[in-house]
């Protein structure tokens, strides 16, 4: 596919249209092999989104990660692809040094207009991980859980017949990993179903081994819940039970639904104030009540001390991040573009100075344009404050509907509006391209050379653009 085919879709031309929030995001597996096959090397992705679509620009392979090779990809992509620096909204990444030095020191300065996002996503898994570092019993548990049963084909087979057997669903418990940021939580709250049979299980697991030839994990795990069920049920209910508002929130930011960005300040908000409460709670969810009812003053008192700590030490994790945000000032005032939320905020056109609104592209600071700009804000203002807006907005159903529907009306604001909704709140998109690489590198494809694999992981991602692009016989994205 040409870049001028690609372009010319985009709209990201001298003359018109969106702009781009490029995506770049890498792993370091290992590096490539002596005889030619392509092993594992590090990954640099490029994802741009427009109009609230994201394409895979590009795939780099890099010798080397540091603030200079990831911002030398970017610069490249962005060249390859002639696109003005003007039209670069938004550089997305993980919260790694790197990735943030990378900005701050060369591509801050290339991009004027754009902003560094932290991906939410990641910020809120790292906040997770505090309360899988914390419950260590729970945590050990869940690892020994994901061990008995690796490679291990006959035994889920015996584990879905035991579980149907006992009126439980016939399904295997979610395997917490590193990639997967919910699977912690997914999986606490799968086990405080089972802890009550699951003794029976894994005791006949370890009565049908040969003497001498009894799993770790078996012996372990029948240990634990032998010793350990109390404190393995209070910490599983605790977390299945508090701590759904972080997983939904992550769930939330990690959806490729758009717009994000217009709610993303809302939610930051929300679980500070879930967070807070948390380091003071004192009365729980009915189930996890009644469990700690059961037991002395003195343990509950324990119990509901590490709850308060725990929920203090993810509160410092998340202050950390948060409050240095560098688009914390961009999520607080794009929603401005939202109309049901106008109401509650300012109508001074100047206090919304991390927005580049999209004006003339010969000349941002002409005097007739910014008359224009000013002239449109003030109409939006009053418009979306009268019982007229009101009904609008409530018949357009969302802000994407709403500018769609105004666009003639507040052309200015319109394509502002597309191009701040298009915004990304996490780098998740990025991320889905690693998943590929595992089906594009398998057994029988062992001998792909990076070229190949490059193209492999742009097809799958991009899908069938052929509906949608000008396809040239030798393409030139590569």
């Amino acid at each position: 596919m040409s870049v001028k085919s690609f372009r010319e879709h985009c709209k990201c031309n001298e003359n018109s249209g969106d702009w781009l929030d490029l995506e770049g995001h890498n792993i370091e597996p290992c590096t490539t092999n002596d005889d030619n096959r392509l092993g594992l090397r590090i990954f640099f992705f490029s994802v741009a989104v427009v109009d609230r679509c994201a394409y895979l620009l590009d795939v780099v392979f890099l010798d080397k990660v540091n603030h200079c090779t990831v911002s030398n990809a970017v610069v490249k992509v962005v060249g390859d692809y002639k696109l003005h620096p003007n039209d670069i909204l938004t550089f997305v990444s993980d919260n790694a040094a790197y990735c943030k030095k990378a900005y701050n020191t060369v591509l801050k300065t290339l991009y004027p207009r754009s902003i560094h996002i932290c991906c939410l996503a990641h910020i809120l898994h790292l906040v997770g991980e505090v309360f899988h570092t914390s419950f260590k019993k729970l945590s050990e548990f869940a690892n020994l859980f994901k061990s008995a049963f690796f490679k291990k084909g006959a035994r889920k087979r015996r584990y879905l017949k035991f579980m149907a057997s006992k009126g439980h669903a016939a399904a295997l418990a979610p395997v917490p990993t590193s990639t997967r940021w919910n699977s912690f939580l997914k999986a606490a709250t799968y086990h405080v179903s089972h802890f009550s049979i699951y003794l029976e299980f894994f005791e006949a697991e370890r009565d049908r081994s040969r003497p001498g030839e009894v799993s770790v994990a078996i012996d372990k795990l029948c240990d634990l819940l032998s010793n350990s069920a109390e404190d393995l049920k209070i910490e599983a209910l605790f977390v299945a039970t508090e701590c759904q508002k972080i997983g939904s929130l992550i769930d939330y930011f990690q959806a490729s639904t758009y717009p994000l960005s217009l709610t993303a300040w809302g939610k930051i908000e929300e679980l500070d104030t879930f967070l807070h409460k948390g380091t003071a709670k004192v009365i729980y969810a009915p189930e996890l009540q009644e469990l700690l009812g059961k037991i002395s003053n003195a343990q509950k008192a324990v119990y509901v001390q590490k709850f308060h700590d725990v929920f203090g030490l993810a509160l410092l994790k998340y202050s950390k991040h948060v409050d240095d945000l560098p688009a914390r000032e961009l999520y607080k005032q794009v929603r401005i573009f939202d109309p049901k939320q106008v109401s509650n905020l300012s109508e001074d056109i100047d206090g919304y100075a991390a927005i580049h609104f999209r004006l003339s592209d010969d000349d941002d600071t002409d005097v007739d344009t910014m008359w224009k700009l000013h002239e449109e804000w003030g109409d939006y203002q009053n418009f979306v404050r009268s019982k007229l807006g009101q009904e609008a907005v409530s018949e357009s159903k969302g802000a994407v509907p709403f500018w769609q529907s105004y666009s003639e009306r507040f052309p200015i604001l319109s394509a502002t509006a597309s191009a701040y909704m298009s915004v990304p709140v996490s780098s998740c998109d990025a991320e889905r391209s690693f998943s590929i690489y595992k089906h594009v590198m398998n057994d029988r494809r062992e001998r792909n050379t990076a070229e190949h694999v490059k193209m492999l992981v742009m097809l799958s991602f991009n899908g069938d653009l052929t509906s949608q692009l000008v396809i040239n016989t030798k393409p030139a994205m590569r």
